[in-house]
Parts: C-alpha cells; sequence; structure tokens
C-alpha cells in the first residue's frame, strides 16, 4: 500500500485519531475553497509520493485566499524529484511544538515488523540515518502479538531517551517496569543509575548468571545467545541482567552459558542489584511488573 499524504490522515480521521482539518484540491479555486473551509492560516502541500516537499517548494504557510491562490497555482504541475504534483492538501496551519517520525515496515531477516521512531521530525529521515543514526529508535513487533500498550510506550520512552538528556522520575515510569514508582523511590534509583556505552560486538554480560548489575537499553539492539544460538534480542526500553531475588538461570533456563552482545552501538542505563533490590523490596508493584515482564518476555526465547 502506497499512500498519498492525504489519504493517510484520512484514514487516521476515520479511526479517531487527531489531525487538522482540510482538504484536497486539484485547482487553484477548490484549494481556495479548502482554505476557506479549514480556516486561516493554512498550509498548501504539494501530493507526492516521495520525501523532500518542503526543499522543493512544495509546502508553505498562507496567510489569506490571495497567498492560497498564488502558492497553489505555483504548487500544481511542480516537478518533484520526477514526480508531478497533480493535487494539493490544504489544511488548518498547527502550532507546532514538536515533530516526530514513525514508520512501520517489515524486517525480512528478522521475519518481524520494524517500528523506526526519531524524534526529529520534518526532516528526510534518509539523512538523520546517515548524520544521527541513534536518533532513530528501531523495535521490532511481533506479528502475532501485534503492537501493545508497553511496547508502544517502551519506544516512546526510547525516543525521548536518544535526545542524550538526563533521565528523570517520568521517564523511569515510562518503562513498563517502573511505572508504578514514586517520585522519592524514582530519585533513589536515579541516583544509582549510570549510562554506559557499548560497542557493536562487544560481549555486556558474558555470564548472565554472575551479573551484579540490571539493565535498561536506552539505544541500540543486543542478542541473548546461548550456545552461539540466539535466544531473544533486546532493543529499547527492554531490561536484563540481575533482577532482585529471581534467579534467572534457575527460573527461567539461562543458565551460566547465556552472554549478552550488542549487535550495534548502543548506550545503557546500569542499575547496581543492591538498589534495585531495596526498591523491589520497598514497593510490591515494581517487583511484580519486573517479574511479570521478565516471565513474559522470557517465555518468548
Amino acid at each position: 500500500m502506497d499512500l498519498f499524504e492525504y489519504q493517510g490522515k484520512q484514514y487516521f480521521g476515520r479511526y479517531g485519531i487527531p489531525v487538522s482539518p482540510g482538504g484536497i484540491a486539484e485547482t487553484v479555486d477548490e484549494a481556495v475553497a479548502q482554505a476557506e473551509q479549514a480556516g486561516y492560516p493554512v498550509v498548501v502541500k504539494a501530493q507526492v509520493q516521495v520525501g523532500g516537499r518542503g526543499k522543493a517548494g512544495g509546502i508553505k504557510l498562507a496567510n489569506d485566499a490571495d497567498e492560497v491562490r498564488t502558492h497553489a497555482g505555483n504548487i500544481l504541475g511542480m516537478d518533484i524529484k520526477g514526480h508531478r504534483v497533480e493535487r494539493v492538501w490544504v489544511e488548518h496551519a498547527s502550532d507546532i511544538a514538536e515533530e516526530y517520525y514513525a514508520s512501520f515496515t517489515l524486517d525480512r531477516a528478522a521475519k518481524q515488523h520494524l517500528l523506526m521512531l526519531s524524534a526529529q521530525g520534518g526532516v528526510e529521515i534518509e539523512e538523520v540515518a546517515a548524520s544521527d543514526p541513534e536518533a532513530i529508535v528501531k523495535l521490532h513487533i511481533d506479528p502475532v502479538d501485534g503492537l501493545s500498550r508497553d511496547a508502544a510506550r517502551q519506544a516512546a520512552v526510547a525516543v525521548d531517551w536518544s535526545r542524550g538528556r538526563e533521565l528523570s522520575a517520568a521517564d523511569l515510569r515510562g518503562v513498563p517496569a517502573f511505572a508504578a514508582i514514586t517520585d522519592d523511590q524514582a530519585t533513589k534509583l536515579l541516583a544509582a543509575a549510570r549510562e554506559t556505552e557499548v560497542r557493536a560486538g562487544d560481549a555486556v554480560i558474558e555470564r548472565w548468571a554472575l551479573a551484579r548489575t540490571f539493565y535498561l537499553v536506552r539505544s541500540g539492539r543486543l542478542d541473548v545467545r546461548i550456545d552461539d544460538h540466539v535466544v531473544n534480542t533486546l532493543g529499547p526500553g527492554d531490561q536484563f541482567g540481575e533482577v532482585g531475588a529471581i534467579d534467572w538461570g534457575r527460573d527461567f533456563g539461562y543458565g551460566r552459558t547465556a552472554t549478552v552482545v550488542a549487535l550495534e552501538d548502543a548506550r545503557l542505563v546500569t542499575i547496581p542489584a543492591a538498589a534495585l533490590r531495596s526498591l523491589m523490596a520497598e514497593s510490591p508493584e515494581v517487583d511484580r511488573a519486573i517479574r511479570r515482564i521478565a516471565q513474559e518476555r522470557l517465555a518468548t526465547r
């Protein structure tokens, strides 16, 4: 399925996702009519299935009917990277606070859907991938399970973390394992937390059962391997390592041979096991959440 922007927005609106009021136009007069209905100021946007419309002059802000006529007249018939503009989308201009890029594609090698999310919206994603690849959060979605609320929250937290700022209590609560923590508990945990970077190919944990640190993946992907077989892949927002009173080797069958290896450059938040055990003892909700997530995650290995 290869949709124009206006078709995607129409689908969004049909399913209750908020979109700015607007309409499609194939002539200048139709563009003015759509602008009058949407309310000024409006944005006149070329409808082509290719990136770079803004740089090519295919997206223009208009404050009145005369400006709509000028911009629609210039954009209709325009050639953008070999695509002729046959129609424009005219919508009420939004007061943009932040722009995000989000897409789903098929990772054929992993046999899963791949969610890509970035806080650097409004520009060509190819440029972001080349200049700042860590700004793109990638999260595999099992096609059988679909996109869960926890996975969506995990991706949103991870893309916020990708901006490189320090973690906050709100960030921790965005991780399903810590959704129930209080501000005081988060402050204690953050005081003990450290951020570390690992390079692609590096082993983060060589003998899982001996791990004495709890890890949160901030960016990048890592494989859990047993005897050179991949049994799990971890991504932004996932947890691994020491989890309080849980005996990973006995309860989940990982044993001493399990290793965690970075598939690409990754950033991890590390929390000493002692700090986590203290939190789990203090908060039954956190204890249950960590155990539940660990069991769900490892049950699919």
